[in-house]
This record gives structure tokens, C-alpha cells and sequence, in this order.
């Protein structure tokens, strides 16, 4: 094993750790608008009544 099959297979970890970053930032990131919409759909509504209750 030489210097170049290092360097390959360091290079091809950080591609496959990349590609698995954008993966899931754009699962989290589709996650998150589908809780905010539901938030407006007025499916939370007894929630947020909840908190309004509390932080008054």
C-alpha cells in the first residue's frame, strides 16, 4: 500500500461523508417545513394555545 492508495481512499471517504451530509441536511431541512406548515394548518393549535398560556 503506497501513498497514492492512501490518498484514494481518504479522498473517497470524504466524498461518500459529503454526499451523506447533503442527504440528510436536505431530509432536515424538508422535515422541518413540513412541521412548520402543519404548525399553520392549525394542527398545533392546542399546543401553541398551551404555550400561550405559558409564557404570559
Amino acid at each position: 500500500m503506497n501513498i497514492v492508495d492512501v490518498v484514494d481512499i481518504v479522498l473517497e471517504t470524504l466524498a461518500a461523508l459529503a454526499a451523506l451530509a447533503t442527504i440528510l441536511g436536505f431530509v432536515l431541512d424538508e422535515w422541518r417545513h413540513w412541521r412548520n406548515n402543519r404548525k399553520r394548518d392549525g394542527s398545533w393549535k392546542k399546543n401553541s394555545r398551551e404555550h400561550s398560556r405559558l409564557s404570559q
